[in-house]
């Protein structure tokens, strides 16, 4: 960590500086001379674009205020000062950024009239929108690195397991927990809103573990590991789209 810590960022999203406000991830990644930074400032541009629609700002504040609504000042603190209810925090921070990513993936590939969906006393997906007048719903997941691994960090420093060699079994039974979780939103939504055709997409952002990457020799990525033919038989099976990304390692 650098000496001289910036103690704020002019970030131009009312996103990233509430999360700034307890955020580690947010906080200290401008003393870090790798890409993150990029990283985000890329997000900082995405959420002030999705906060041009007032109700977007009002969710995605909703969001965040969900995650955590407390402030923290974790500048030039190493990350094994978090504790394992900080460092959930972080989990939720880094799914909160891969929604950001597919709203940005969605504007790109000409979606219209995208609107984050909060939570309430009904399960619903993360997004909602339109593409040549069908309903999309999108639901968001982010498969994150094993907890073990997250300890290990906060604690040591180094990850002394062995590889698991049946890490997929644990990945592909993730995958399908959360198309089912994803399927219950789906069928809320429809139910809520009395709605007819409608289009499902669920988006999984993969985070490899050291176990993946070591076995993979590479920068794995859920189509290497389980082959295009798993998720074509997927989206048959459970009648919706699905694809496969890497936002965020």
């Amino acid at each position: 960590m650098n000496r001289d810590i910036i103690k704020s960022y002019n970030f131009h999203s009312e996103t990233l500086k509430n999360l700034d406000k307890f955020c580690w991830w947010v906080q200290n990644v401008y003393q870090w001379p790798f890409k993150s930074r990029d990283l985000l400032d890329k997000l900082d541009i995405i959420a002030k674009k999705a906060e041009t629609s007032e109700d977007n700002k009002t969710q995605l504040k909703i969001k965040v205020r969900h995650i955590s609504n407390t402030t923290r000042d974790w500048r030039g603190k190493h990350q094994r000062n978090l504790d394992i209810y900080d460092h959930e925090i972080e989990r939720k921070v880094l799914a909160l950024f891969s929604e950001l990513f597919v709203y940005d993936n969605l504007i790109n590939n000409n979606f219209t009239d995208i609107a984050f969906i909060v939570e309430s006393n009904k399960p619903t997906p993360d997004i909602m929108c339109k593409k040549d007048n069908s309903v999309y719903y999108v639901e968001v997941k982010r498969i994150q690195n094993p907890r073990d691994e997250d300890t290990a960090l906060r604690t040591c420093g180094m990850f002394s397991n062995s590889v698991n060699i049946n890490y997929r079994e644990a990945v592909e039974k993730k995958i399908v927990d959360f198309i089912n979780n994803a399927g219950r939103k789906f069928n809320s939504m429809s139910t809520l809103n009395n709605l007819g055709k409608h289009q499902k997409i669920l988006v999984l952002d993969f985070c490899a573990g050291i176990d993946t990457i070591l076995e993979n020799k590479s920068n794995a990525n859920l189509q290497d590991i389980f082959g295009k033919n798993f998720f074509d038989n997927l989206n048959s099976k459970y009648n919706m789209t699905i694809y496969t990304k890497k936002y965020l390692q």
